[in-house]
């Protein structure tokens, strides 16, 4: 297990390795022979399982490659997709650089503000990197639309390393070398920019993308000083490392220096020609650009559409995280309250109840006082009914599933009229309630007096107490007590345990 590990480490490892020289290598193909470029970036798109930092990489490879072919739309897509990608990686230097790199291309497209936002996200991403920071600055000085000294490219020029002389290249502007020499040309410094030019020529001897850049405007120089052959040597030399790239951007610039050399040569034949070639070129490369511009507005509304999108979807997340929040406060809020006013509930029919039959002691009312109540019926009927019924509530017989008001009138010699009518007037219930009464205070008084019958089932209870049924029992222990008898029995239960605790406590 050990040794696959190791092996597949190793392998992932050596694809790694592979890739990043295989990047390396488009890079430097791209301006050599764009074509191979092309082919490599490709390649590694087909046939790797490359990760989002490869993925970002052939992008923004993909973006030079339209760039210097002069397929900006296509630069722009490409461009876009990549800074899109960034999120998605952790190298620093690939961001920037990659930020960099679509500033560029849309300041080339004359997109300034575009460009802007992306120098400042790179400036916010570089942010303490004092290498990188130093990097945008000089950045920003040679490409601002304002005028840059030339002092300005003669100190990047001696700071810069040689080998990192491309690193402040312009894709449609060359090398800080051939910027320099351009500054010098501005100024009338033709044998400085003369030197220059070629000093960039000759550094660049196998990169034909640069060389092409610095024979276009090291024919500047012969123009000036009236070497106008030597000025069409020079573009016919940027002409043929023109034709790898097909870029009607620089096709436009050669013909029309070509057109003004060969009109100051008096070549009238050979100035219309290239005057119409650098017609078409330019009509071609607006046409680019113009299809790139649009290309990048589609792609920036489309983006700031779906930022506005996110913050909305972002918005309504919250508003119903916050919905579902104050929903789930209220509920615990109102399930604490319910809870609590069950249990003071709970605790006040408890309460209320044990008094109830405390006071509540069955006793005869006396006779005095009942006959008072009684005009309808002789006071000696009322006074021995009563008296009856006193000693009835004393025994058990109520607890029979066969007692009836007609049953009991029988045993107390009278009718059930007027056995019905005491009760009524004196105990102020009817004959029904009156017996469930009982039946339920002989029951409670069991369960307060005799251990044994918490432990008995509902139905058992029920039964002993002469209800039928257990629900039947259940409905009316409720409706006298206020609580089910479970309740009751439970609250006794805690009782009996909490008297038992303070007692082993003593």
């Amino acid at each position: 297990m050990a040794t696959f590990l190791i092996g597949t480490s190793f392998l992932f490892s050596q694809k790694g390795e592979e890739t990043s020289t295989l990047i390396q290598k488009a890079k430097i193909e791209l301006y050599i022979n764009p074509g191979q470029s092309l082919k490599i970036t490709e390649y590694i798109l087909h046939n790797y399982d490359y990760s989002n930092k490869v993925l970002v990489q052939c992008n923004s490879l993909l973006a030079n490659y339209y760039f210097v072919t002069g397929k900006y739309a296509l630069a722009v897509d490409n461009v876009m997709l990549a800074v899109k990608q960034l999120s998605q990686i952790d190298d620093k230097s690939i961001k920037i650089e990659t930020l960099l790199q679509a500033a560029e291309i849309f300041s080339f497209l004359d997109l300034y503000e575009a460009s802007s936002e992306y120098i400042a996200i790179a400036k916010k991403m570089a942010n303490g990197d004092i290498k990188w920071e130093k990097k945008i600055k000089n950045y920003e000085l040679l490409y601002a639309k304002s005028y840059t000294g030339i002092d300005t490219y003669l100190r990047l020029l001696k700071e810069t390393n040689p080998n990192q002389i491309n690193d402040y290249a312009s894709l449609a502007k060359g090398t800080i070398t051939t910027q320099l020499a351009e500054k010098y040309l501005e100024n009338e410094k033709v044998d400085s920019a003369a030197f220059y030019f070629s000093r960039d020529i000759t550094n660049n001897a196998k990169n034909i993308y640069w060389e092409m850049i610095a024979d276009l405007h090291y024919s500047d120089c012969d123009f000036k000083t009236g070497n106008y052959q030597n000025a069409v040597k020079a573009l016919k030399a940027a002409f043929e490392r023109a034709t790898i790239f097909k870029n009607p951007y620089f096709d436009a610039a050669i013909y029309e220096k070509w057109a003004k050399n060969y009109l100051a040569l008096k070549d009238k034949e050979k100035y219309r020609e290239f005057s119409l070639k650098a017609s078409v070129a330019n009509n071609l490369l607006n046409t680019e650009k113009t299809l790139a511009v649009n290309a990048a507005f589609d792609k920036l509304q489309n983006e700031e559409s779906e930022n506005v999108t996110l913050v909305q979807e972002h918005e309504n997340r919250l508003l119903w995280v916050l919905g579902i929040a104050v929903v789930i406060v209220a509920f615990v809020w109102l399930f604490i309250r319910w809870q609590y006013q069950t249990r003071i509930n709970y605790t006040s029919n408890i309460v209320n109840y044990l008094k109830l039959i405390k006071a509540t002691e069955i006793k005869p009312d006396a006779p005095e006082k009942l006959i008072l109540k009684s005009n309808q019926r002789p006071k000696e009927t009322d006074e021995l009914l009563l008296s009856k019924l006193a000693k009835f509530e004393t025994g058990n017989k109520y607890l029979s599933k066969d007692i009836s008001l007609a049953q009991l009138a029988s045993q107390f010699d009278t009718n059930t009229k007027y056995l019905s009518e005491v009760i009524n007037q004196y105990k102020e219930k009817n004959f029904n309630v009156y017996i469930n009464e009982l039946r339920i205070h002989y029951i409670v008084n069991k369960l307060k007096t005799d251990p044994i019958y918490l432990s008995y089932k509902v139905s058992y209870l029920a039964e002993e107490c002469g209800f039928s049924t257990h629900s039947s029992f259940s409905t009316v222990f409720k409706n006298i007590t206020g609580i089910t008898p479970n309740v009751f029995i439970q609250f006794l239960t805690q009782d009996k345990i909490e008297e038992n605790n303070v007692f082993s406590l003593n």
